[in-house]
C-alpha cells in the first residue's frame, strides 16, 4: 500500500505546473462577494476542440474536513459517496499529551481507531497538529522553550512512527491552523504564532526534520494561513514573507492558505477568488526564492448563520461549485472543504451534512462536482471568446476516456446566457440537482450551428457533459 501512494505522490508531482505573479503589499479588508453589475449581451462563438490525449491515470484532488461525531461508520461511508478522497484530521496535541512524562505518554487509541478506518476505506489523510498543551509554553502565542522544543519533536517523530505504515500510510502532516493568528483570545483557531515567525520557523525546521527522519516520504505543510483582515486584527498580514526571511523555505513541502468567499473582492486583482489568494501566495514565495506547491486546506461557505449575512443553503451549494472548480484553475493538488459536519453549537454553519448526519444542500453539490472532477484532467479556462460573453465564467476538463466537460456559471445575477459547446448531445448537472440533455437542433438548443450546442447557463453553476 505504501507504494501505491508513493505513485500517486508522483503523480501528483507531474501534474503540478506552479507560476509566479506580481508582488503586492496586503490590504485586505472584509467584504461581501461583487454585486451583478450590467453589461452589454455579446455573441457568443464556439469553443475549439478539445486536446485528444488524457493522463493515463488521475490523482482525485477533493477533500473536506472531519472530525467523527455519532457513528462513525455511517459518516465514513457518506464521506466517501459525496466523492471527498482527502481528508484533513485535526490532532489536538494537548489532548494526546495533557501532561508530560519521562518517557513522554501519548493517548492515541481513539486516534488510532479512527485513521484506520479512514485509510481502510480509501481515504488520503493530511493530519492536522495543532493546540498547544499547557505545560509546553506560557500562553497558546507564545515561542517554545528548548524543553517544549524538544517535546515537539518527539511528539512528531513518535507520530510519524506510528502512522507512517500499514494499516495507516499517512504521511502529510499540516503544522498547525491559521498559525498568523497572534491573539490568545483568538487562540481556538488551532494556531498561535503571529507575533513570532521566526520562532515558527524553528518549529517547521524541527518538524521536517523529525517527521522525515522517521518517514522519508513525509509532506511537511505550511499551517494554512488566514492573511485576511478582521476587526481587532488577530492575524498578522505579513508572518508569510516574515516566516520566510527567517529561513523557513527549506523545512516546508506544500503551502497551505485558508479561503472564504465573503473576502473574494480582496484578492480580484490577483485572479478569481481562491485563484487570486494562490497567485498573491505564491508571488510573496517567488520574491523570497521558493517554489512549492499551493494547497487550500480551508475554502467553506455557511448555509446558516446570522440573518444579517445573507446565507442559505442554496447559495452554499453554488459555492460549492465555484471555489472547488477554480481550485483546479489554480492548480492545487490538494483542496479540502470546511468542513464535513456541522458543529450544533457554531454560529455560522459550514457542514455538507448537518450535526444529526443528514445531507444538506452543498453535499448534494459536492457529490454532482466530484463524480465528475475526481476521474478528470483540468485542461484551461475558458477565454471570453470562447464563451462569447464577459459575464460567464467557464472552465475545460477532459475525463479519463476522453470525453469533455466543463464547468459554467453567470457571473452575476440575470436571464441565462448562451455556452456554445462543439457536441451532438450534452448532459447537463446543475448544482442543485437539476439535470437535462440537450441534443444538437433539438429545442433547448439555444444556437441553430450544426454541430454547435447552445447551453443556456445561469448564476446556478453547471457541470456539462459532451456526447
Amino acid at each position: 500500500m505504501k507504494n501505491r501512494i508513493h505513485l500517486l505522490m508522483a503523480i501528483v508531482a507531474l501534474l503540478l505546473c506552479l507560476s509566479g505573479c506580481q508582488t503586492r503589499s496586503a490590504t485586505a479588508t472584509p467584504s461581501q462577494p461583487p454585486t451583478a453589475g450590467t453589461v452589454e449581451e455579446e455573441r457568443a462563438t464556439a469553443i475549439p476542440p478539445a486536446p485528444t490525449t488524457v493522463p493515463a491515470s488521475v490523482v482525485p484532488r477533493l477533500g473536506a474536513e472531519l472530525e467523527l461525531r455519532g457513528d462513525s461508520d455511517t459518516i465514513i461511508g457518506l464521506t466517501w459517496d459525496a466523492g471527498v478522497r482527502w481528508i484533513r484530521h485535526p490532532i489536538r496535541w494537548d489532548q494526546i499529551e495533557p501532561a508530560r512524562t519521562d518517557p513522554p505518554t501519548y493517548r492515541l487509541r481513539n486516534l488510532d481507531r479512527t485513521l484506520a478506518d479512514l485509510t481502510e476505506q480509501g481515504f488520503q489523510v493530511i493530519m492536522l497538529i495543532r493546540d498547544v498543551p499547557a505545560w509546553a509554553a506560557e500562553d497558546p502565542c507564545a515561542p517554545f522553550d528548548a524543553e517544549a522544543l524538544a517535546a515537539w519533536g518527539d511528539l512528531l517523530d513518535a507520530l510519524a512512527q506510528q502512522y507512517a505504515d500499514d494499516p495507516y500510510n499517512i504521511s502529510h502532516w499540516e503544522i498547525f491552523n491559521e498559525p498568523d493568528n497572534r491573539q490568545s483570545t483568538f487562540s481556538s483557531q488551532g494556531g498561535c504564532m503571529g507575533d513570532h515567525p521566526e520562532a515558527y520557523a524553528e518549529l517547521l525546521k524541527v518538524a521536517s526534520q523529525r517527521l522525515k527522519d522517521a518517514d522519508p516520504d513525509a509532506t511537511v505543510i505550511f499551517g494554512g494561513v488566514a492573511l485576511e483582515k478582521l476587526d481587532g486584527d488577530p492575524f498578522n498580514l505579513t508572518f508569510l514573507q516574515e516566516t520566510l526571511a527567517a529561513g523557513a523555505g527549506p523545512y516546508f513541502d506544500w503551502m497551505s492558505l485558508h479561503y472564504y468567499p465573503a473576502f473574494e473582492g480582496n484578492w480580484g486583482k490577483f485572479g478569481r477568488g481562491i485563484e487570486g489568494k494562490a497567485a498573491y501566495v505564491r508571488g510573496l514565495m517567488e520574491k523570497a526564492g521558493v517554489d512549492k506547491p499551493v494547497v487550500c486546506t480551508e475554502v467553506g461557505q455557511p448555509s446558516a448563520g446570522p440573518p444579517a449575512e445573507g446565507y442559505s443553503e442554496t447559495l452554499a451549494a453554488h459555492e460549492v461549485f465555484r471555489n472547488l472548480t477554480r481550485a483546479y484553475a489554480a492548480d492545487m493538488p490538494v483542496v479540502i472543504w470546511h468542513r464535513l459536519q456541522d458543529r450544533a453549537a457554531d454560529t455560522r454553519l459550514y457542514g455538507l451534512i448537518n450535526a444529526d448526519g443528514e445531507p444538506k444542500a452543498a453535499y448534494h453539490a459536492y457529490q454532482i462536482l466530484a463524480n465528475a472532477l475526481n476521474n478528470a484532467t483540468f485542461i484551461a479556462p475558458l477565454s471570453k471568446a470562447e464563451t462569447g460573453s464577459s459575464r460567464l465564467e467557464a472552465y475545460h476538463f477532459e475525463a479519463t476516456d476522453g470525453t469533455d466537460l466543463l464547468v459554467a456559471w453567470r457571473t452575476n445575477s440575470g436571464k441565462a446566457l448562451t455556452l456554445p459547446v462543439e457536441a451532438g448531445s450534452v448532459r447537463v448537472l446543475d448544482a442543485e440537482g437539476n439535470e437535462r440533455s440537450i441534443q444538437d437542433g433539438g429545442a433547448d438548443d439555444g444556437d441553430q450551428t450544426a454541430g454547435v450546442i447552445g447551453v443556456p447557463v445561469s448564476n446556478v453553476p453547471v457541470v456539462i457533459l459532451l456526447q
